[in-house]
């Protein structure tokens, strides 16, 4: 029995057998898909020895062979996209249901960073400020450093204008302060005293003259951090946007030998991967065996020859050129000749192997 033969009689047990074992639609499309790759690795690739004979019944890899096959390639994945596209049409509202969702959770995650963003850059604005405050309460005095935190507490709590009338009061009141200890009127200083202490709530009957002076000095300090905290504005809230609630799909199961869907939406899809996910495998559902068809018309080949060179070039060339690596994975299926044709086309055969890709052909 001639290879190409061989192969896909392999490659189509393997898609059969594997067809009553995948549970979920991702796990059908990736079992199905490794397992064909692993039956083309094992009946082209083989090793070193066998490697040195894949010429043998097929046509070598030429400039003209490439073109060809280029050319499949194409129509294969123009086919799968047709029948993708047709699948979506078929299935318009739960596609668009999950388009809405996923835009759904787009904004849930803009709300979330937003907030996250505001209440990072208001921290970073009171921090300096707060901690001034902090610093001027615990540089009081042993004897009136519960007073001072008192009052920074008092000072937080007030809304703009009456902070900016407290702070007014207590620089009019700390001027004629300094100016009766100057003079010595001790008579004006028990009147601010009394005025400091019906302002503030704090008593002033245990504290020194000598602290005195240095909780109006570390006053002043607290009175400009307010100031300061004040210009960053009102504390920024949380988001509260809710994350969008579960959408409901008909699973994608088999059914005879066939991916379809199930007849009642009992799958829940919890995020926007499951939502892109769900729809990539619905794309891909329908589309079978007829893009390698449609691809071996494009390329003017039987459908067992070009499955076998697009088999060879995707996976022996094509999928290692994009992590780098096709150098050493070329010479396992191809001649040096052969190689350094597909190197030539390096580009071009990677972007048809992406279109595969992308159309639902390949693996992801």
């Amino acid at each position: 029995m001639p290879h190409h033969k061989r192969l896909t009689i392999a490659s189509l047990t393997l898609v059969l057998a594997s067809a009553a074992l995948a549970p979920t639609a991702s796990a059908q499309f990736g079992s199905i898909r490794s397992k064909v790759k692993k039956a083309v690795e094992k009946k082209v690739g083989g090793d070193k020895e066998q490697a040195a004979s894949t010429n043998n019944g097929r046509a070598p890899m030429t400039e003209d062979r490439v073109a060809q096959l280029l050319k499949g390639m194409a129509a294969e994945a123009k086919s799968a996209e047709d029948i993708s596209s047709k699948a979506l049409k078929a299935n318009a509202k739960p596609v668009a249901d999950l388009d809405a969702y996923v835009k759904r959770w787009r904004a849930y995650g803009e709300s979330q960073a937003k907030a996250k963003r505001q209440q990072e850059e208001y921290a970073a604005c009171v921090t300096p400020y707060s901690q001034d405050m902090m610093s001027a309460a615990q540089n009081q005095p042993a004897s009136v450093q519960m007073n001072g935190m008192a009052m920074a507490q008092k000072m937080e709590s007030m809304s703009p204008a009456e902070r900016d009338e407290f702070e007014k009061k207590m620089e009019k009141l700390e001027r004629e302060a300094k100016a009766a200890e100057k003079s010595g009127n001790v008579a004006e200083q028990q009147r601010i005293r009394r005025e400091v202490e019906k302002l503030t709530g704090v008593s002033m009957s245990n504290v020194s003259d000598a602290d005195r002076q240095k909780m109006a000095a570390n006053s002043g300090k607290a009175q400009k951090a307010a100031k300061g905290m004040q210009s960053c504005g009102p504390t920024p809230q949380p988001s509260r946007t809710q994350p969008p609630a579960a959408v409901m799909v008909r699973p994608i199961v088999q059914e005879k030998g066939q991916l379809v869907l199930g007849p009642a939406a009992t799958q829940q899809v919890q995020d926007t991967i499951e939502a892109q996910t769900y729809v990539r495998n619905l794309k891909r559902m329908g589309v079978g065996k007829q893009p390698t068809i449609d691809g071996a018309a494009g390329a003017g080949m039987s459908t067992g020859d070009y499955d076998l060179a697009r088999e060879q070039v995707v996976y022996y060339f094509a999928i290692p050129a994009m992590r780098g690596t096709e150098t050493t994975s070329c010479t396992r299926a191809f001649t040096a000749p052969d190689c350094a044709v597909l190197q030539h086309h390096r580009a071009e055969i990677i972007a048809a192997a992406q279109r595969l890709r992308e159309a639902g052909t390949l693996p992801d």
